[in-house]
């Protein structure tokens, strides 16, 4: 159950045309929740724009100057009502109002439960996890869709014991030699150099290269081939409220013509092999302390509605300055650097590489917030160390200062490059940071991600089919790490 904001399209529409995909959450149903019995529309439909159960548009009153509140309470008396004294209020300052969004609710029914990263088993249970959401996010993003949220609580884990067992999705068995041989047949017209052994992938003179998403398209299909991974996913990315489309591919996925008036069809314009990303101004201004976003514990960043495409101060009738609007979207501690960085009130296009660094955001957070448990103390909780609160906080900042987070995960990237994050990471002293093969695969991403920072974010030479295969296969490998030393430790174990 959820309230959705009438602009935009209903996120069970999304997920209708999704599911199926792996790694993706698994949709039953969804609709607005309309009057019975009405007449006002089809007895299957969905969605009514006379009868849905909507928020008032009522205008939002605001106030600056506000301070705490310093009054006395008066005692508990149980024979007479307490006098309590008035508060007077004439001090504060009144801002123009500004009308409410009305909000419709709507049900969305879902096939899959999933569980929280932070009840993984194990740090492989996590890597696997996070693994899956990406071939998911990937899925998505070939059909045209952007997620633009990814963090703690819309990647899950699958909870077994509640998912009912379905066929598989993926693609047609092919044998090894068949899969390099497929890799092989895709071609980049220049040469690409992504960093950590990144899969070559040459020109195929298929009909369907005119699609902008044909290559990625094929390359996941050989990916999901060459992983030899299970029917059921162990992770899945979820909550699409914030997903916009890219390529021009939402009259494709919806089957309709494009609704320039809707926020979610704001992006879709965009190109992967075009510069046409804003890049963050060089002056980082802070954001006002009456818009700034929530931390990741309390929810993400809304996209605003339409407004001119301005960095310049708004006005209201009283030519008083408003706050300029924000159109970032996420939750800040996983949010990309350069969106952190970019200046409030200019407008910028989401990139996939963007949520890609959320992931990696995301196994960083997981992997430093993991508590141990003590063995010889009755299964007592181990505390973070005092490296691991510092560095927690630098993502999660109490005063959601996006400026001041985006500074520090450039630092965090340097230094994943330079090579010494890996000493902060051993200090940080759980057992899942300091897996050795989460200490490498951590340090490499953070290198993939700091070139692309520094290269001033050469997209062109990023294209989907070749940065997925770089990504999922660093991670692919880490896994096969980590589960040769558990075979090694059990073996050990065994022999003693």
């Amino acid at each position: 159950m959820m309230w959705r904001n009438p602009d935009r399209r209903p996120e069970g529409e999304v997920l209708r045309r999704l599911s199926g995909g792996y790694g993706v959450v698994e949709y039953l149903w969804h609709s607005d929740k309309l009057k019975p019995g009405a007449t006002c529309h089809e007895r299957s439909a969905t969605a009514c724009s006379k009868c849905h159960d909507a928020t008032p548009v009522r205008p939002e009153k605001q106030r600056s100057n506000l301070g705490d509140l310093d009054i006395p309470v008066p005692e508990d008396d149980n024979e007479e009502e307490p006098q309590y004294d008035e508060i007077d209020t004439s001090s504060y300052t009144e801002e123009s109002p500004a009308n409410q969004t009305p909000c419709i609710y709507s049900w969305v029914l879902l096939l899959s439960v999933g569980r929280l990263l932070w009840t993984a088993k194990n740090v492989r249970e996590l890597l696997e996890a996070i693994l899956d959401a990406i071939l998911g996010y990937w899925y998505t993003l070939n059909l045209g869709i952007l997620h633009r949220d990814i963090s703690d609580g819309n990647v899950l884990i699958r909870d077994s014991n509640n998912h009912e067992k379905r066929e598989p999705q993926l693609v047609e068995e092919q044998d090894a030699t068949n899969v390099q041989e497929n890799f092989s047949s895709l071609y980049l017209g220049a040469p690409i150099t992504a960093g950590l052994g990144t899969v070559s992938l040459p020109e195929s003179n298929s009909g369907e290269e005119d699609h902008p998403m044909a290559k990625s398209r094929k390359a996941l299909q050989l990916m999901l081939t060459s992983l030899n991974l299970s029917k059921d996913s162990r992770g899945f990315i979820s909550d699409y409220d914030l997903f916009t489309t890219h390529s021009e591919m939402g009259a494709e996925l919806f089957s309709e013509p494009l609704k320039r008036e809707w926020t979610d069809e704001s992006n879709s314009g965009s190109n992967f092999d075009r510069n046409t990303t804003a890049r963050p101004d060089p002056k980082k201004r802070k954001l006002n302390s009456s818009s700034s976003p929530s931390k990741s514990s309390n929810g993400n960043v809304r996209e605003p509605d339409q407004q001119e495409e301005t960095i310049q101060p708004t006005t209201v009738p009283n030519n008083k300055p408003c706050n300029r609007i924000d159109y970032r979207t996420g939750t800040p501690t996983f949010m990309s650097t350069r969106v952190l960085l970019i200046t409030e009130g200019q407008r910028y296009t989401h990139h996939f590489l963007d949520d890609l660094e959320s992931f990696f955001w995301l196994l960083l957070w997981c992997v430093v917030e993991h508590r141990d448990t003590s063995p010889s103390n009755n299964g007592t909780v181990i505390g973070p160390t005092a490296k691991a609160l510092r560095l927690l906080r630098s993502l999660d900042r109490a005063d959601s200062e996006l400026s001041t987070i985006g500074d520090s995960k450039e630092a965090i990237l340097t230094r994943c490059r330079r090579g010494d994050f890996v000493d902060t990471l051993e200090e940080c002293g759980n057992s899942w940071v300091t897996n050795p093969a989460i200490m490498a695969v951590i340090s490499q991403l953070g290198t993939y991600f700091a070139n692309i920072r520094d290269n001033r974010y050469p997209y062109p030479h990023y294209p989907p089919h070749v940065v997925f295969p770089t990504i999922v296969n660093a991670l692919a490998n880490s896994l096969e790490k980590i589960q040769v030393h558990t075979e090694s430790s059990s073996e050990q174990v065994l022999c003693n």
